[in-house]
């Protein structure tokens, strides 16, 4: 009996011990098919997410296909009423300053008659505006000031730019290029066109690069009279100098090929 107990007791043993191995080994088998599972689960979830974002990306895609028509449209549109602003701005800078543009005696006139210049022909410290300018460049401001409460940035910028051109080129063909220029004359454009730099200054830092051709044909305007004639000379159609554009340069003038700048030098006259 004892060696039977003693040999069922191992197998009892035994027996309890590989009950509880397999149990384990069971669990671990489960486990092993639970993550396995899980880990399906989210490779089918991660492609599902991946085919709707792709779908997604598509649906936008598509859309912003059928937008681009109307948002250029729009663009387009913003764009020429802007313009359209800034061309109404410009003339009805014109328009006051009427006189301005049209009074080529002005510049004919000699220093004691002008208001930028004292009797000694020398400028006054503070220079004065013609007066139809002064009206001019006041209304234009206001009207800016105006525009600029109710447009948004880039627009406004547009805006006045598109101003700025019209009325460079005004004062360009129509003033610089027409009238007869006395020395005091000269230097009242000068100053004039200071005046309306300043009021551009308000919206810009460089409001110069706007007025490049009129800008260009003051510093011709006011050269001293040696060099004047000297540049003069040089970009005649008669006499043309091989350099004469760089000789441009040398004064300070760039934006004027020699044909512009014989015009303006043309209606220079001095005493």
């Amino acid at each position: 009996q004892q060696q039977q107990q003693q040999h069922d007791q191992p197998g009892q043993t035994n027996g309890r011990t590989n009950g509880f191995t397999d149990g384990v080994t069971h669990d671990n088998n489960s486990d092993a098919s639970n993550q396995q599972q899980q880990q399906q689960q989210m490779q089918a979830q991660t492609e599902a997410d991946n085919n709707n974002t792709e779908q997604l990306s598509q649906d936008a895609i598509a859309k912003l296909r059928l937008l681009t028509r109307p948002v250029e449209d729009f663009s387009s549109c913003r764009r020429e009423w802007v313009l359209k602003l800034g061309k109404a701005a410009a003339m009805g800078f014109v328009q006051h300053a009427r006189g301005y543009v049209s009074g080529g005696a002005l510049f004919k006139a000699t220093s004691e008659s002008l208001p930028a210049m004292a009797a000694d022909d020398t400028l006054w410290s503070h220079g004065v505006v013609s007066g139809d300018l002064q009206l001019a460049l006041a209304w234009l401001v206001q009207l800016l000031d105006a525009l600029s409460q109710h447009l948004d940035k880039d627009c406004f910028r547009q805006a006045w730019g598109a101003a700025a051109a019209a009325i460079n080129r005004e004062l360009f063909n129509n003033v610089a290029c027409e009238a007869i220029f006395s020395d005091a004359g000269a230097l009242q454009l000068s100053i004039d066109v200071q005046a309306l730099l300043s009021s551009f200054g308000r919206y810009t830092a460089r409001p110069a690069s706007h007025f490049r051709e009129l800008g260009d044909a003051v510093k011709l305007l006011n050269l001293q009279q040696q060099q004047a004639e000297f540049v003069k000379q040089a970009v005649s159609v008669n006499s043309r100098a091989p350099n004469a554009a760089e000789l441009l340069k040398s004064v300070g003038v760039y934006h004027l090929d020699p044909d512009l700048a014989d015009t303006v030098m043309s209606l220079r006259m001095y005493r």
